[in-house]
């Protein structure tokens, strides 16, 4: 293993050898892994390290362990994995994106604000998009995304504009961890009410996420307001 990572556990260092091959199209999503004993001797450690390395990529969903396929890279641009991130469930429990009916997207560079966010420390480029999310013709959310330009490269506005979150990231080899979010009710701005297809200003639910790659760096911040009407927020583990 690399000896740059000589201070980390050894499991951990399997697993970001494993992360970087993937990230480099070593082994595209929905393509199998050697198996455990062929991929630890490949690596130069022991089957149980291997193992624990396995795990946490399983864990962070970069792999599926299925049994009689073996280890299965995700495929991160699927209906399954979009709704990763989501918390906004249908009245029968089940999670939702939505689908993109309007959106806008610009470069600019990091305000202080923005900065903040993505918890940047000098003004960077940042593309900043801007949609409504509608479920069975119905606005829900109007969303605004601050994506962190150096680790989306190759993503032009065009399809930053309508591409979910787990698409774009897998388009640039980027591999997401985890996402935080805090929630709280407010009254709808004046400035959201036409995009929610209100009327009057009433109580909907603010919505402020963070989302990490594997590396634990922040590549993605999102303020949602959400009119929610038959749908419900639910906290889920991810």
């Amino acid at each position: 293993m690399p000896h740059q990572f000589l201070t980390r556990p050894l499991f951990v260092q399997v697993r970001d050898e494993v992360a970087l091959q993937i990230a480099n199209g070593t082994w595209k999503p929905g393509s199998q892994l050697p198996n455990e004993v062929n991929l630890a001797l490949q690596l130069g450690v022991s089957q149980g390290t291997m193992r624990k390395a396995l795990d946490l990529l399983e864990t962070e969903k970069v792999v599926s362990r299925q049994q009689g396929r073996g280890t299965i890279v995700i495929d991160h641009d699927t209906d399954e994995m979009a709704i990763r991130f989501s918390s906004i469930e249908n009245s029968l429990g089940q999670r939702i994106a939505g689908h993109v009916t309007w959106s806008e997207a610009e470069m600019v560079v990091a305000s202080e604000e923005d900065q903040k966010k993505v918890e940047m420390h000098n003004a960077e480029p940042i593309m900043r998009v801007r949609r409504i999310r509608s479920y069975r013709d119905h606005p829900f959310m109007y969303e605004e995304m601050i994506l962190v330009a150096k680790y989306f490269p190759s993503i032009s506005m065009e399809v930053a504009k309508t591409s979910r979150l787990s698409a774009l990231a897998q388009k640039c080899g980027l591999q997401l961890s985890h996402a935080v979010e805090t929630v709280k009710p407010v009254i709808c701005p004046a400035e959201r009410m036409s995009a929610l297809g209100l009327q009057e200003a009433v109580p909907i639910l603010l919505t402020q996420r963070k989302t990490f790659s594997l590396k634990g760096v922040p590549v993605e911040a999102r303020t949602g307001w959400c009119h929610l009407r038959d749908k419900n927020y639910v906290s889920v583990t991810r």
